[in-house]
């Protein structure tokens, strides 16, 4: 009938499980090579959650399904997160159980401020915020930004959560730095230019944060 697999029940069931397994499968790869496994689900959708082509998904159909495939990760002990490279319901997706919440913080840091209390109630349990803080979408803004503007952009995102109720000690702790979205699609020269400045805005953040 031509709608997404997730309409049908035993459909969406097999998709989840088998997400939850190959998560587990993967981890256990990386165990191999690593003490800590940080594994991230990339779901761009969860931006298009209230358009046509979705309506009729609950957020606890939504919570429930992330929830699933979060919770086999989590039991081979690797630490979790999810990153939408769009803008979405930010307080939705602090209402599941993950570890890390990844954003474009470059792009839409200030749509966190609009979900204080359920991003507070994440940082309370322990999550982490992880800020898309370095440009991969226009190629003028990786070579224009440096270190510096950046780590200004962070520190005014950081005021601005503290100024709707966030805990500061808390978003100091819970922090990390990442490129805003994939470099797949970039010059090789612009990916090192990329992680070139993540490199040093961590280095700067651990001065200025410390």
């Amino acid at each position: 009938d031509r709608n997404a697999v997730w309409f049908d029940p035993q459909y969406r069931d097999v998709v989840l499980k088998g997400l939850g397994m190959k998560a587990q499968w993967q981890i256990r790869e990386l165990k191999k090579r690593a003490d800590q496994v940080l594994l991230f689900f990339d779901e761009p959708i969860l931006s298009a959650l209230g358009t046509p082509a979705y309506m009729g998904i609950s957020d606890e159909q939504i919570v429930n399904g992330l929830n699933e495939v979060i919770h086999a990760a989590q039991a081979e002990g690797a630490r979790v997160g999810i990153h939408c490279c769009g803008n979405m319901d930010w307080g939705l997706l602090a209402q599941t159980d993950l570890d890390i919440m990844a954003f474009d913080a470059y792009s839409f840091g200030e749509k966190i401020a609009l979900y204080p209390e359920k991003v507070n109630a994440f940082l309370a349990r322990g999550g982490t915020l992880a800020y898309g803080l370095i440009p991969t979408l226009e190629h003028d803004d990786i070579m224009q930004e440096t270190s510096d503007s950046l780590l200004q952009k962070l520190q005014s995102l950081l005021e601005l959560y503290v100024h709707k109720g966030l805990p500061q000690d808390l978003l100091y702790k819970q922090i990390i730095l990442t490129p805003a979205c994939g470099m797949g699609s970039l010059p090789d020269a612009l990916s090192e230019r990329v992680l070139d400045l993540l490199s040093q805005t961590c280095r700067d953040c651990t001065q200025v944060f410390a």
